[in-house]
């Protein structure tokens, strides 16, 4: 489990690595956008407050996870891996 802070909000990201999901928890009100990156940049998902990611149909590898808050524009990226 990885937990990160944006916004004054507590975001939790697990499993690392996933097989099928990755869930999202976040503790607090906040609307943010989920999108899911391979390691070139390619955009491969994006969605407006999920609380999981489908990562079921990509191939094993590791991905870039960016989570935004869609008011105040702040970001963090996680990287995640694949199984």
């Amino acid at each position: 489990t990885s937990t990160v802070e944006l916004s004054n909000t507590l975001i939790s990201i697990y499993p690392n690595p996933a097989f099928d999901v990755v869930h999202i928890s976040v503790e607090g009100q906040i609307a943010y956008n989920v999108s899911l990156f391979d390691l070139q940049g390619k955009l491969i998902s994006s969605a407006l407050n999920p609380s999981s990611v489908d990562v079921s149909a990509i191939p094993s590898g590791m991905y870039w996870l960016k989570i935004q808050d869609v008011v105040e524009g702040k970001y963090m990226v996680k990287k995640i891996v694949k199984r």
